[in-house]
């Protein structure tokens, strides 16, 4: 087994396992949201796992280039500690821990700091003060904006997966195919992100909130 973050990640029965309230729940996978008092790390958090327990599963993850490579969890996890080094938002990875056989991935799990925020597309579904959206569209379009500015490519950047803060601070979670990219082979990519970010802001919002996303990217990319 391979774990991170701390002494108590070499215990993976105590962290993918520890008790707290299923939010989303697959055939082979869940996340919990772990309280403090039960968390392993003191703090409440939220406990992601996703398992392989049939010969089948496994031969789908294998498809999932799962075998001899880096597992989802793992991925996940240095993109997370790769946005906080960047400064673009708190340090929210705890642990991440595998189990696998002959190269198969088994089990895993991926601890990560509860933050105190919500996801953007629920935000935009109920927040009705339009100096508040405008202010929240803007610091997604700098969020983004910086982003892709390191060179990142997503490859999974919906509205759902980003988190703002009362503050409008902005977390970006569920990033495990997020990577690094050549300067000659990112900008399309990255094009082609924004262009899917803006048909979901228009679908949640209005077209004049999409547009006012799209120049406040473009503002915040002439300032960086």
């Amino acid at each position: 087994m391979a774990a991170r973050g701390g002494a108590l990640a070499t215990d993976f029965d105590a962290l993918a396992e520890c008790p707290g309230t299923t939010v989303k729940r697959h055939r082979t996978g869940d996340v919990a949201l772990v309280a403090a008092a039960d968390a392993p790390f003191g703090v409440a958090l939220y406990r992601k796992r996703f398992w392989y327990p049939t010969r089948s599963d496994r031969l789908r993850g294998v498809l999932r280039t799962t075998w001899l490579a880096p597992s989802r969890v793992e991925r996940e996890a240095k993109n997370l500690e790769r946005l906080a080094a960047w400064e673009l938002q708190p340090a929210l990875f705890l642990a991440y821990g595998e189990r696998r056989r002959r190269g198969f991935l088994l089990d895993s799990f991926l601890c990560t700091r509860a933050l105190e925020a919500r996801p953007i597309d629920e935000l935009l579904r109920q927040e009705r003060d339009a100096t508040r959206r405008e202010a929240l569209l803007e610091s997604l379009a700098r969020f983004v904006a910086r982003l892709h500015a390191r060179g990142f490519v997503d490859r999974d950047l919906h509205l759902r997966n980003f988190l703002a803060t009362s503050g409008n601070e902005i977390a970006k979670i569920d990033s495990p195919f997020g990577a690094v990219v050549a300067r000659w082979r990112r900008a399309a990519t990255q094009r082609r992100e924004r262009d899917e970010l803006e048909l979901e802001l228009a679908a949640a919002t209005n077209e004049a909130e999409r547009s006012r996303f799209a120049r406040a990217f473009a503002a915040a990319t002439a300032a960086s």
